[in-house]
Order: structure tokens, then C-alpha cells, then sequence
């Protein structure tokens, strides 16, 4: 079902809560519209718990008015339905003599406990329980709302609903008992297996986990009590025994034998969305997530990913995020600007902003407890951070070192909730501010189960190192030859895999330009046929380090794909240091190569885009006179 205009009113992304009150926000900036009251939200509730099917117009009419439906009832639908689409635009659907709200491309919280219930699970199986531990967390965290759209009295259209709630909710609860029994965290594995019996008397499994979490606790007494308790409820109630395996359980208890780990009887549950592999970076994602795995132990976690420009640093960046989030972590994402832009707001506390739009109230609210006054100075305009944290103590939460800043305390805050993994793109440009609030949120962090990752070009990489003495560098290098066929591969190419590679030396930006040209039919052996897309993504490359080396790497075009220095500074006629710091900035940043005294250009589509740059009618009489010199 393709996705609905929604943006315009609402803006992307558009989030819709059906655990506990209903609420529909969006991204959209100013004040979009609400949902209208009586009978057009008692619709717009049908519809969402009937998302993506279609609801008949009678069933609406016995939903609206259940007692009597007045002569003008079809009228009245129809009038109700056009005032809903003031705020969902086309996702409210006509289809047939019915309707239909589609929710493709939206944030359903249901649909996301589901999703992170099934994740969980599948980390399970995979002997994953510190992923499945973060992903079921974040389940029972929406599922723990309260009942479905609760401002509606329980009614038969919002009945199967609710027990599908009920059923994540215990499949949640046993993902999550299960992976704090294997992180041998035996108190929250009791707690949800407690209190999942407490809900079901005879949910067996959940009576059996509360059992060996006690007896794992020390407390053989608790566990054999919790055994008779059982066995009374299943006689009196059920006229049964407990299951063989509680049985079996019960007599290892008495003995004082070890307890089996426990077992899944839930068949593994497949990938809703499989990871997109990553071509060439299998082992820098190896390391992030081995990263990852540290952090969510408690572990504060930096990584700065470094590397020369157009390496991929942001691709990478953007697949860690992709698997975080979707295995239930919380991801805040900021990018620094190029000093030739300034922000009005800090990059750091932008994103913060970023997240608290969409994000729920009480999550905002717990991890502001404390600072919220702090946060609202830096951050006047964030209207998210209200409720009791803005009457907090400031005092709650001291500084670690004198001066600890808000947004550093906000986000080691939100790690008490969730695992956070915080991804800065471009963070060679970060300023004094952004660094200052790294530094911040390294020190002093043990316990809290968050990640920065960074990625950062290799000029400035350096810089980044100072300020953060114990992170993790990982080099990027360009890829290999061997990913490059397999690139090609995929876009139906092979046969142009060994010029690709030779053409972009392995810059992955270059090389997808390059294969889609391939794929087009453009000629890539003969430089003067190289198609102007090709050569604008290699111009782009270039510009995206420095303007001025632009021209600097122009004029060294025109000598030829090697050239000394000697010749490039009588050719370029400038102060020699100048022309020597942009010519080392082009060696770091991997524009350029040196073999000796020689410098050459990284990949012939540089040297040929930087050499046609050279505007045609000026091309042969400037490259004679810088020959020359």
C-alpha cells in the first residue's frame, strides 16, 4: 500500500499513539492542526485501530451511533470524514462504501511494540540478550502506557485491540525476562515474571521464570513458596498439576541443583526489515556494534570514525543508526556546519530539540528531572520540557567537574531510560561548545549505557583526538577493489568494476556515480567522454574540503595527474607556506598521494574533473604557461 500525503499538514514524521490516550502529533513547525472533538475523533479512533483496512459504512454508523442512527446519517459521515482530512490529508481514504486511514509510513506505537517484541525475540534465538534486552525494554516501555485508546469506554471495536496489547505484553515480558536471566540480572528477571503471573494466575512459564530468578536470587525459600502457590491456584481453580518441567524444576530447587538457563519456546521470529549490508564495511560495522555491545553494559562508549573525504564516513554513520534504532535504542543524530554557516542554536542541543519533538512526554521528563530550568536557558524555545522536572531540585544532579552542561546531563539522563547512541556527522567543524559537552558527557559516565560515535575528516580528526584522549580512532580506507566488483555486480556492471575502481580509487560516492553511469551505457575509458554528472560528483568531492584548494588542485591539473611541488608553486605564483598548507590539507584529506618527491592525484577522475573545471577556450593556453614556468 503506497504511503500518503501527510507532510503538508502535518509534517514527517507523523506519529500516531493508540496505547493509552489516543494522540496524533507531527514534525510540522508552527501549530497544525488538531484532531476536532465528538464524533469526528470517535471516527478518527475507529479508523486507527482499523489502520490500513477498511471500516463499512455501517459499521461506522453502529460505532457512532449505537442506540439510533438518525436519517442523516450518511450525511454526517461524510461531513465528519471531510473535517478529518483537514489534518490527515489523503491517508483517510475512500474505499468502496467504506473507508480506510492509511498509516503507511507512519509511527504507530502498536505496530512498533510489535515490531521491537518480534526483535527481541529474534536476538534471542540469536544469542543476542543484551540487543534483545534493549529492544523488549522499549517494547514494554510503550506497551506500558495503559490500555488502548483509553479516553473510550471499552467497546467491541476496540476489543481485539486491547488483547492484542495483552498478547505483546506477555510475549514482551518473557523476551525481557529471558535476556535479564542470561545478563544474569535474576531481580528484573523476577520482577517481570512476577508481574506477568500477577496479570495471568496461569501463565505456567511466567510462575516457572519467578521460580529460578528467586532461586538464582539465593532465595530457595521464596521459590518453593511460589511453587506451592501454583500448585494450589492450578488444583483449586483448574483441577491440574503444574507442567512436568515446573515439576522438574521444583525438584532441583529442593535438592539445591543448578537450574537449566532458560529455554525459548517461542519459535524464532523473522526480520521485519533486514539490515541493508553495507558493501566493504563489514568489519568497521563489526567494530561498532562490538562497541555497541560494550555500551549497553554499562560502558560509555566514543568512537571517532576518521577517514579522507568521501571515504563514507556519513554511509556508516547512517547504517549503525539504522540498526540501533531499530533494535529499540534511542538515536539522536546532529550534523556540524562548515564555519561559512552558523547556527543559531548549538549543534548538541539542536538535536536535542530534534528529539523532543517527537518524542514522549514522560521520557522528556524523567530525563530532564533535575535540569530543567539549565535546559530551558540554553533552549528557551523547547516547549517539551514541562510537568514536575521543571519544579525539580537543581541540586539533584550535580555537576561533575565544576561545570557540567545541560545537554550533556539531558542525554546521560535519557541513558537512564534507554540506550542512547549519539551520532555527530561532520564533526571536524564541531566548535569549542560541541567539543566541550563530549568532553563532558566522557567523563564521569560509567554506568550510563550510551555510545558517541563521530565522523570526522581525517584533517581534523586530530583535533577531535585532544579533546576526547579515550576514544576509539577507526580508520575508514577507501574500498577495495574486491567491494567494487561486487558494487558493479549489483548494478548489472561487472565488467566495469576494474575501470571504477581505477577511476574513483575506491571513494564510494565516486564509485555508486560512476556504476550508475556505467549502467546509463557512458563510455568510462576515454576521459574527454566522461559524462558531466560524473564529473560534478567528482568537482563536488573537492569543494566539500576547502574553496581555496579548489583552485590550487586546478592549477595543479593542468600540469598533469603527477607533478612535483616546485612545479605547482611556480605555477600558482602564490606564497609558498599557503601553498604548502593546502597542498599537506589535500595529502590528509586524501585528494593527494606522495611517492617521494612526487605528488600524484588519488584516482584519474579527480585529476580529469579538476582539468575540465578549467573553462575550454582557456584550457590549452593556460596549461602551455603553467608548463612552462
Amino acid at each position: 500500500m503506497p504511503s500518503c500525503t501527510n507532510a503538508l499538514v502535518l509534517g514527517d514524521p507523523v506519529h500516531l499513539r493508540l496505547i493509552g490516550p489516543l494522540e496524533l502529533t507531527g514534525a510540522q513547525s508552527g501549530n497544525p492542526p488538531s484532531l476536532p472533538r465528538g464524533r469526528a475523533v470517535l471516527l478518527f479512533a475507529l479508523l486507527a485501530v482499523h489502520r490500513n483496512r477498511v471500516v463499512s459504512k455501517d459499521t461506522i454508523i453502529e460505532t457512532l451511533w449505537p442506540d439510533h442512527a438518525p436519517p442523516t446519517a450518511t450525511q454526517t459521515v461524510a461531513s465528519l470524514v471531510s473535517r478529518l482530512r483537514k489534518v490527515v490529508g489523503t491517508c483517510l481514504e475512500r474505499a468502496g462504501s467504506g473507508y480506510r486511514l492509511n498509516t503507511t509510513g507512519w509511527q504507530v506505537d502498536v505496530d512498533e511494540a510489535a515490531r521491537l517484541t518480534r526483535a527481541a525475540e529474534r536476538h534471542l534465538h540469536a544469542g543476542e540478550p543484551a540487543f534483545a534486552d534493549v529492544a523488549a525494554r522499549r517494547a514494554l516501555g510503550l506497551l506500558g502506557a495503559g490500555r488502548a485508546v483509553e479516553e473510550f469506554q471499552p467497546a467491541d471495536w476496540s476489543a481485539n485491540l486491547d488483547r492484542t496489547l495483552q498478547r505483546l505484553l506477555r510475549r514482551a515480558r518473557e523476551a525481557a525476562w529471558q535476556a535479564a536471566e542470561h545478563l544474569h540480572d535474576h531481580r528484573q528477571a523476577a520482577n517481570l515474571a512476577s508481574a506477568a503471573a500477577h496479570d495471568d494466575p496461569y501463565d505456567e512459564p511466567a510462575w516457572r521464570a519467578l521460580m529460578a530468578a528467586q532461586y538464582r536470587l539465593g532465595s530457595a525459600g521464596a521459590a518453593l513458596h511460589t511453587f506451592s502457590r501454583l500448585r494450589r491456584t492450578l488444583r483449586t481453580e483448574l483441577g491440574t498439576d503444574p507442567d512436568p518441567r515446573t515439576e522438574a524444576l521444583h525438584g532441583a530447587i529442593l535438592q539445591g541443583r543448578p537450574t537449566p538457563p532458560p529455554a525459548r519456546t517461542r519459535p524464532a521470529a523473522p526480520a521485519d526489515a533486514p539490515h541493508q549490508r553495507l558493501t566493504g564495511r563489514d568489519d568497521e560495522l563489526d567494530r561498532l556494534q562490538a562497541g555497541w555491545r560494550r555500551a549497553l553494559t554499562g560502558h560509555p562508549t566514543t568512537v571517532v570514525l576518521r577517514g579522507g573525504v568521501g571515504v563514507g564516513t556519513s554511509a556508516l554513520l547512517s547504517a549503525l543508526r539504522r540498526q540501533v534504532q531499530h533494535d529499540g535504542a534511542t538515536v539522536l543524530a546532529a550534523r556540524c556546519p562548515g564555519p561559512e554557516r552558523l547556527l543559531d542554536v548549538p549543534v548538541l542541543e539542536q538535536a536535542i530539540e530534534d528529539f523532543c519533538r517527537t518524542a514522549r512526554p514522560e521520557e522528556i521528563t524523567r530525563a530532564a528531572d533535575g535540569i530543567a530550568d539549565r535546559l530551558q536557558a540554553v533552549m528557551p524555545h523547547l516547549d517539551a520540557i514541562d510537568g514536575p522536572a521543571r519544579h525539580g531540585d537543581e541540586r539533584a544532579r550535580p555537576p561533575a567537574h565544576g561545570h557540567t552542561d545541560a545537554a550533556a546531563l539531558f542525554l546521560r539522563g535519557l541513558s537512564s531510560d534507554h540506550p542512547v547512541l549519539l551520532a555527530v556527522d561532520d564533526a571536524h567543524c564541531a566548535d569549542a561548545r560541541t567539543l566541550e559537552t563530549l568532553h563532558h558527557l566522557s567523563q564521569d559516565a560509567a554506568g550510563h549505557r550510551m555510545m558517541v560515535v563521530l565522523g570526522a575528516r581525517e584533517d581534523g580528526a586530530d583535533r577531535i583526538a585532544r579533546h576526547l584522549p579515550h576514544s576509539t580512532q577507526l580508520p575508514l580506507e577507501p574500498l577495495g577493489l574486491r567491494a567494487v566488483a561486487e558494487l558493479a555486480a549489483r548494478h548489472d556492471v561487472p565488467q566495469a568494476a576494474h575501470r571504477v575502481h581505477q577511476l574513483t580509487a575506491g571513494r564510494p560516492a565516486l564509485v555508486l556515480a560512476a556504476l550508475r553511469a556505467a549502467r546509463a551505457g557512458a563510455p568510462l575509458d576515454d576521459p574527454d567522454q566522461l559524462p558531466d554528472t560524473l564529473i560534478n560528483a567528482a568537482l563536488d568531492l573537492v569543494h566539500h574540503v576547502a574553496e581555496p584548494m579548489t583552485h590550487l588542485l586546478r592549477t595543479a591539473a593542468l600540469i598533469g595527474p603527477t607533478f612535483c611541488f616546485e612545479q605547482l608553486l611556480r605555477a600558482a605564483g602564490t606564497d609558498g607556506w599557503r601553498t604548502a598548507q593546502q597542498v599537506e590539507q589535500a595529502l590528509r584529506v586524501g585528494l593527494l598521494t606522495a611517492d617521494g618527491d612526487a605528488l600524484t592525484f588519488v584516482g584519474e577522475l579527480l585529476h580529469t574533473a579538476l582539468y575540465r573545471a578549467v573553462p575550454a577556450p582557456l584550457r590549452a593556453g593556460l596549461t602551455a604557461y603553467v608548463r612552462s614556468r
